[in-house]
């Protein structure tokens, strides 16, 4: 699994790219206050998640890719 997420919406030093699903949900965790405001989406044909914790203005989007071990 990959996380590739905007550089822009992340907090400084937070890695735009997470490759294995432990570091993904380990990322996830980091983030977790975030999570109330995200849903799952198609971020260019993959499914991704987008973070909007101010209504319909799109923060955070974040492809996450499942990929063979």
């Amino acid at each position: 699994m990959v996380r590739r997420a905007d550089p822009t919406a992340l907090p400084p030093r937070v890695p735009v790219e997470l490759g294995g699903a432990h570091a993904v949900a380990k990322g996830t965790v980091a983030l977790r206050e975030r999570s109330r405001f995200a849903d799952l989406a198609v971020v260019d044909g993959d499914v991704g998640l987008v973070v909007a914790p101010r209504g319909p203005h799109v923060q955070q989007p974040a492809q996450v890719t499942p990929r063979a071990a």
